[in-house]
């Protein structure tokens, strides 16, 4: 049972999918349920609560993308060593001709 699953801000179903690890390629994206009668309060915390999950998303790309460079820099520094798995080199670490 979800004990963090919130049922007063009509967000049901959110965690459950992450709980299960569901695929979310498969999901639709519909129009989100909302509550017309929320305060300025509510309205201020929701706003603030998607401004930091949209900069949570935004990090974890930031580092998707720094890991990338990392590793493209990784097997750069192994083709010039003359790493004998890539395929594009030969025996004494001369490039083959394309």
């Amino acid at each position: 049972m979800d004990t963090n699953r919130k049922h007063d801000n009509w967000t049901i179903g959110a965690s459950a999918h992450a709980d299960h690890r569901a695929d979310a390629r498969g999901l639709t994206i519909g129009s989100p349920r909302f509550r017309s009668d929320l305060t300025d309060d509510e309205r201020a915390d929701a706003h603030a609560a998607i401004d930091t999950a949209m900069l949570s998303v935004g990090q974890v790309l930031e580092a998707a993308l720094q890991a990338m460079a990392n590793l493209r820099d990784a097997r750069a520094t192994l083709q010039q060593c003359g790493d004998p798995r890539d395929p594009h080199l030969i025996r004494g670490g001369r490039q083959q001709s394309s």
